[in-house]
């Protein structure tokens, strides 16, 4: 199990990025966004390994496969949005599971705080992290919490652009 943290300083006041966050939560781009993130964050931990992808090398095999959210809790100062990650397919030493909440809080009166806290772990309990290492693997990933960080910063990264209107 490994915990993550992080958090970014939005230039946007509460009550406009709120109604964005809302509606970022019940679109498909959120389940895009976190796609990406996953991707990029699986992507620069294979291009770290010892000799990286090279030309032809490989591929990123693990895929995000399922992105759910829970309908966003609403109050005065903060909205909070359940996310969770489930991958499939074959990448030493990565956690499959991703639960986090995603939180939008008001700082000031002209900015807010964008937070991500959660817990990656295995599927189930006993169960063992995907592709657990095999001789012979492709992927020489020994840095899960290196992809971690990089896709859970990538996600901050959409969702803020978003909710600051910098994408749409």
């Amino acid at each position: 199990m490994m915990f993550v943290a992080h958090d970014v300083l939005l230039d946007v006041a509460f009550d406009v990025a709120q109604p964005r966050l809302v509606s970022l939560a019940s679109s498909r781009a959120f389940v895009d966004a976190s796609r990406a993130a996953y991707l990029e964050g699986l992507t620069s931990l294979i291009r770290a390994g010892p000799d990286g992808p090279g030309p032809g090398g490989p591929e990123p095999t693990a895929r995000l496969a399922r992105v759910r959210f829970l309908p966003p809790v609403e109050r005065a100062d903060t909205t909070t949005v359940g996310v969770r990650w489930e991958a499939s397919g074959v990448s030493v030493g990565l956690f499959p599971v991703l639960d986090a909440d995603i939180t939008l809080a008001a700082a000031s009166e002209h900015t807010t705080t964008l937070t991500l806290s959660g817990v990656y772990r295995p599927a189930s309990d006993g169960a063992p992290l995907l592709g657990a290492p095999v001789a012979d693997d492709p992927l020489p990933l020994d840095d899960p919490a290196r992809m971690a960080e990089i896709a859970v910063r990538a996600l901050l990264r959409y969702t803020a652009a978003y909710l600051t209107g910098l994408i749409k």
